[in-house]
């Protein structure tokens, strides 16, 4: 990770954003702003913590010894003076750099580019008023009773590298970030010479509107997205013998429909994919449902079978209800309340599933998506891997919530500006771990990026100490202990000479 920082002269591109200490706080000189704001970066890839339990994690890397200084002086006022020094305004313009210099230094490709947006919880106390990122709002984690703040991020499909990243308040949804975010990301192409024109823009159905379909139609992106199928239910729930078959590469045979559809009044192509693997998935959820709902149906009927007292209608159908509401379960049950002829204010209670609304559920409306795009010319099968990688991108979030590598959590910051340069931290050291990923793709290596970090820790250097049998001062040197042939070649294909541990004895 040094290596490609290095490489990428990142410490250097901060450095020249930096702005001088706040009065009465004293310059650090142990590393640079630059080099400081590097080194949380890869503490966050490698082994998430606080600014302060850091120190104890670097001694025991290699870090020290490869860049010449003595970790234990990072303490976390060193982290959080040096990370003073970096204005909101200064990230932009440093991901700009950043970006421009990993698309010429790896060749990455633009030509598909991903956009989504998550939040992240915090523990910031709900009376701090000197944070306005953090609000309350529906979070993914389901910490809905703390405040949080959303990043949207943009990554090439070629390798998952984040070119750019921004933060929004809590309490904003992704519908209300996009036109914000999209106007970023136009002015993130323009400064990387990129032209709109060659660019496919892929995100999910939570971002679009009909304001943000007149902004999307306007900056000039191809798109490819998707909405929600029971809107297009016209097209959504046809029979498959409707669908054609398309081979859709990294995924195969799939069946989709393909038309031309008005889509916020205008004209747009529209295919529906079917996927069986999608609707096996919807399956066992709804017999998830369905099971708690069966159970409830069933205690109630034998209940009622063995009532030994009245009891009113109202409060039966209340029960009803109650045990058949927020599921997908009023669809398909069908039941039958009467009351018994021979006993006034005794009940019969029969239920049943409704088979031809199970199969309606299952073969028209189930594995079913919406994809929607204004590449006329493209065929389905690209459309439909076009998209098809967004679930990849989504797997950047999840990995930023990772506990093991990656997290953007813990962060116990509680001002805007800390947020925002400690999230850069976390977005620099997602992008060395991608660039590490795509190269060992590269190379032929199949491993997933936790796998692969994994197996680099496997790396490691003992101090030895030379016997010598002459009187005289005993030679010590660091020595790289031998590993997997696989983990050296990976390696030593990364490695800069000025960072390299040694070879392994023979």
């Amino acid at each position: 990770m040094l290596s490609l920082a290095k490489r990428l002269g990142i410490a250097e591109i901060i450095n020249t954003h930096i702005k001088p200490p706040r009065r009465g706080v004293r310059e650090r000189k142990t590393l640079s702003v630059g080099d400081t704001l590097v080194m949380a970066a890869i503490g966050r890839a490698l082994h998430p913590t606080s600014k302060r339990r850091w120190a104890r994690w670097a001694r025991q890397t290699t870090l020290g010894k490869l860049y010449g200084f003595d970790p234990v002086k990072l303490t976390s006022q060193y982290f959080w003076d040096q990370m003073d020094r970096l204005d909101i305004e200064s990230i932009a313009s440093i991901e700009a750099e950043l970006s421009r210099r990993v698309l010429k230094t790896f060749g990455v490709s633009t030509e598909s580019l991903y956009y989504d947006v998550t939040n992240f919880f915090t523990f910031i106390d709900s009376r701090n008023d000197r944070c306005d990122l953090a609000q309350r709002g529906k979070n993914k984690q389901k910490r809905n009773d703390l405040r949080q703040f959303q990043i949207g991020m943009l990554v090439s499909r070629d390798g998952w590298v984040p070119l750019w990243a921004r933060l929004y308040r809590g309490n904003h949804n992704d519908v209300s970030t996009l036109p914000e975010g999209l106007k970023a990301i136009c002015q993130q192409c323009k400064e990387l010479s990129i032209l709109p024109e060659r660019v496919t823009l892929v995100m999910d159905k939570g971002n679009i509107s009909n304001k943000n379909w007149r902004l999307l139609d306007e900056s000039g992106f191809g798109y490819v997205t998707s909405l929600p199928p029971g809107q297009y239910a016209d097209y959504s729930t046809r029979s498959l013998q409707e669908f054609k078959s398309c081979l859709v590469p990294d995924v195969g045979q799939m069946k989709c429909l393909r038309t031309r559809a008005t889509v916020a009044g205008k004209e747009r192509t529209l295919i529906v994919p079917d996927s069986p693997s999608l609707r096996d998935g919807q399956l066992r959820g709804l017999n998830q449902q369905l099971q708690a709902v069966l159970f409830g149906l069933t205690h109630l009927e034998h209940s009622l079978a063995n009532a030994k007292r009245r009891r009113p209608g109202e409060q039966i159908e209340r029960q009803i209800a109650k045990i058949l509401k927020g599921t997908l379960a009023r669809r398909l049950l069908r039941y039958e309340l009467t009351e018994d002829k021979q006993r006034s204010g005794y009940w019969q209670f029969d239920w049943w599933i409704d088979v031809d609304a199970y199969r309606w559920l299952r073969d028209r409306v189930y594995g079913r998506r919406v994809i929607v795009s204004n590449h006329a010319a493209w065929l389905s099968e690209d459309l439909i891997w076009a998209y098809w990688g967004q679930s990849e991108a989504e797997l950047v979030f999840r990995q930023m919530k990772d506990p093991e590598f990656l997290a953007l959590r813990p962060q116990f910051h509680w001002t805007d500006q800390k947020i925002w340069v400690h999230s850069f931290c976390c977005v620099v050291g997602y992008l060395l771990a991608a660039l590490i990923r795509r190269h060992a793709r590269q190379m032929g290596y199949t491993e997933g990026l936790n796998a692969l970090l994994k197996m680099l820790t496997e790396l490691r250097i003992v101090l030895r100490s030379e016997i010598r049998r002459r009187v005289g001062r005993r030679r010590i040197y660091w020595q790289l202990e031998e590993t997997d042939p696989a983990v050296m070649k990976l390696y030593q294909s990364l490695v800069l000479p000025e960072y390299t541990l040694g070879t392994t004895p023979t």
